[in-house]
Order: structure tokens, then sequence, then C-alpha cells
């Protein structure tokens, strides 16, 4: 599977209840067509947590089915010439 990559949080909204982080990788169609892959799905991390650190999640937070239909992070293959791109959300009250 991989280990989960860390994160640092700043900046929140004062009415930010939790994080969610989702890493999805578009440059992968199945089987040959538009979908993509999902990597990592975690939601519920404290807004209050500054960060994840590498390989753990804060108590609370919620990891759901990747592609390959386990609770857990699957590092990506490495794709030569590719940067990875993170999308940031944040749930709010």
């Amino acid at each position: 599977m991989g280990t989960q990559p860390g994160f640092k949080f700043s900046n929140a909204p004062a009415t930010a209840v939790s994080y969610a982080i989702i890493f999805h990788d578009l440059d992968v169609g199945l089987n040959n067509g538009t979908g993509d892959v999902l990597h990592w799905i975690v939601w519920n991390i404290p807004a209050a947590a500054a960060g994840i650190p590498e390989g753990s999640l804060p108590a609370g937070a919620v990891q759901g089915k990747n592609i390959a239909g386990q609770n857990a992070y699957l590092a990506r293959a490495r794709l030569r010439g590719r940067a990875i791109t993170t999308t940031r959300s944040r749930s709010t009250r």
C-alpha cells in the first residue's frame, strides 16, 4: 500500500470544523477511459490539528476505500516527469 504522506495545515477559517483529503490521479484513465484513480480519501480530521504526521492519522479521522477497495493509502506509481498535484478542501459549519 505505501506510507501515507504527512501534511501541515494553516490559515483555516475560524468556522472550520474538520479537514478532508482526497488523493486522486487524473493522469490514469481506467480501461482507456476518462475515469481517475482514487489513491486515498480521509475525512473528519479535526480543524484544530496543525497537520498529520507521515504514516498516521489523528483520533477520529476516517479513511474511505481507495480504488483497491481498502481503507488505506495506496501509493501511486512514480510517473517519470510528472508532478503530484494536491487539492485542498475544508468543511465548515
